[in-house]
């Protein structure tokens, strides 16, 4: 059933089990999987079913470095689906050393080992339509495939080739389920529905009710025997913030620790001269079942204990298509399409500069495209076609469009796990949103750790490289991190004691008896994996929590005005 928030009558009381706070990949899988029970649900989501700007403006906060982290509203949606409305559908569990106590990363160690994640996992990629789990993915590729070595003639233990991105069509959750949800009889989905405040008992322990309204301003409760915050890492970690009606600083801030350990995924980008003629693996390939999937590389295990890095993986990404380097028609199309239409673009060392025309030297760079466009003139109908089935047409998208090039140059990705740091946090800001909430202030900070690591890392796979015979790293530009747009990670750090953590092991925030969280934001540590998967997993797990507790007869569920 779908409800519109705008249209319930103000001063109403909804009753129901379960309260779901936000409907994106977290809220939708948590509602499924709680509708196998006899349950009655409710799932709240601020947005509509398309993008609203209205309600995009919700999304606004101050940002200590916009340059850097980028402005609040780039990368979150407040609609049904929640950001898988625009993801790309990268997925990947993360690996055993995640989860374990590092003795060169502060803060790090989960509260249960990757084991206790494992059969959440499979669950996860029904979920998000990407086959099978396995726990040695590499295996998913058909035996032709899986025989044939990224990189032929890397063959060091320091450094593993056989690591696999899967991809999700991608799974927009709030389409893919919308029909499901509309003919549940246990699910109310209430959507123009903003959550303003968490309401507790006198003595704070229990939340009562949540307080919501419409942009019409028609304020309504909800009361539920659970209440499960899963608004995305940001929201999730404002509305905590924003509850002080008995707990000053916010529910779960009694240490002051919401809002602190504000990860994201760092990238950096660097160009690889493999030598002429070597067949690697530039493509995407698919597995048995048909899913697009990715090679990575990484260092070993070993190598990063001992080196002290972090968690990474490296793969070949779509070059810089200024760059001539690709002696690629089809880039260099693509590059004087920019130039023609006076879009910026990005130089060698990744800023933004919009060429002057005219310039002498402007003009022998913009011949030098076109005879890479002549000299690849064959490939360009090929990839045109490709990338209008497989990308544009498609139900099962084409992640994005790669091509080969002559030269065997190729720019590679290292996606690494950011250091959990205190100091980088999330606060309420003094400006206030249409309703008279705080919004949010951002300030995301690195160390020197991050940038070390990458460095390092990047300096141990150039010198595998070189001393197989098999390439050479020819670019590298200064590391200015950024974080991974729409990766929001650890503002409410999952710890086994409230001293040091927001949430236990189950997701339950520390203090409060029937409020719990499902988000990244849960994350002690970040690992270098797209977090929409884990995040998946942990609500299954967090699902089958919830139903052995709620076995009890379900309350009636029910609509009237307050008295």
């Amino acid at each position: 059933m779908i409800i519109n928030g705008c249209q319930v009558e103000s001063n109403t009381q909804i009753d129901c089990d379960v309260c779901i706070v936000g409907a994106g990949a977290a809220g939708i899988t948590l509602a499924r999987e709680l509708q196998q029970q006899d349950l009655k649900i409710v799932l709240i989501e601020s947005g509509d079913m398309q993008f609203d700007t209205a309600i995009d403006r919700l999304n606004q906060g101050e940002v200590e470095d916009e340059v850097r982290h980028g402005s609040l509203q780039l990368n979150r949606r407040r609609q049904l689906g929640g950001t898988t409305a625009v993801w790309g559908g990268r997925c990947v569990p993360f690996d055993e050393s995640d989860f374990v106590a590092r003795s060169y990363v502060p803060h790090s160690g989960w509260c249960f080992r990757k084991s206790e994640l494992v059969p959440y996992y499979q669950r996860a990629h029904d979920h998000c339509e990407i086959g099978s789990y396995t726990p040695t993915p590499i295996d998913l590729l058909p035996f032709t495939s899986r025989n044939r070595a990224m990189i032929p003639g890397l063959w060091t233990d320091e450094i593993s080739t056989n690591e696999l991105y899967l991809f999700s069509p991608p799974t927009h959750f709030g389409q893919r389920y919308l029909s499901e949800l509309r003919q549940s009889t246990q699910i109310s989905l209430f959507l123009n529905t903003n959550c303003l405040q968490l309401m507790t008992t006198a003595d704070g322990g229990t939340i009562e009710r949540l307080e919501v309204a419409s942009l019409r301003q028609n304020k309504f409760s909800i009361c539920a025997k659970r209440f499960v915050l899963a608004a995305g890492g940001l929201e999730v970690t404002r509305l905590l913030l924003l509850s002080r009606q008995t707990h000053i600083n916010g529910i779960g801030n009694q240490r002051d620790l919401v809002g602190r350990f504000y990860m994201s995924h760092l990238n950096y980008r660097f160009d690889v001269q493999f030598t002429p003629g070597l067949p690697i693996v530039w493509d995407y390939e698919k597995t048995r079942e048909s899913i697009y999937c990715q090679r990575a590389i990484a260092l070993s295990d070993q190598q990063q204990q001992q080196h002290k890095l972090s968690n990474h993986r490296v793969f070949i990404e779509r070059p810089n298509v200024a760059n001539l380097n690709h002696k690629n028609g089809v880039f260099s199309a693509t590059y004087l399409t920019k130039v023609l239409l006076k879009r910026q673009v990005r130089d060698l060392q990744g800023q933004e500069y919009e060429r002057v025309y005219g310039k002498a030297n402007h003009f022998s760079h913009i011949l030098a495209h076109g005879q890479n466009i002549l000299l690849g003139l064959p490939n360009v109908l090929p990839f045109s076609y490709k990338f209008l089935s497989k990308r544009l047409l498609s139900d099962r998208k084409l992640p994005s469009a790669l091509a080969h090039n002559r030269a065997n140059f190729y720019t590679l990705r290292m996606d690494s796990e950011q250091v959990p740091n205190p100091h980088s946090r999330v606060t309420l800001s003094s400006q206030q949103d249409c309703f008279g909430l705080n919004q949010l202030q951002v300030d995301w900070r690195t160390t020197e750790q991050d940038v070390q690591s990458i460095e390092h890392s990047i300096q141990l796979i150039g010198d595998a490289f070189h001393r197989c015979g098999v390439g050479k790293i020819v670019s590298l530009s200064d590391i200015l991190l950024e974080p991974q747009g729409g990766h929001y990670l650890g503002t409410t750090r999952m710890s086994s004691s409230p001293s040091s953590g927001v949430v236990d092991e189950n997701c339950r925030v520390y203090g409060v008896s029937n409020l719990f969280i499902a988000s990244s934001s849960v994350f002690p540590t970040a690992s270098y994996a797209n977090p929409t998967l884990t995040i998946v997993a942990l609500t299954i797990r967090l699902a089958d929590h919830l139903k052995q507790g709620l076995a009890a007869p379900s309350l009636y569920f029910s609509t009237h005005p307050k008295r």
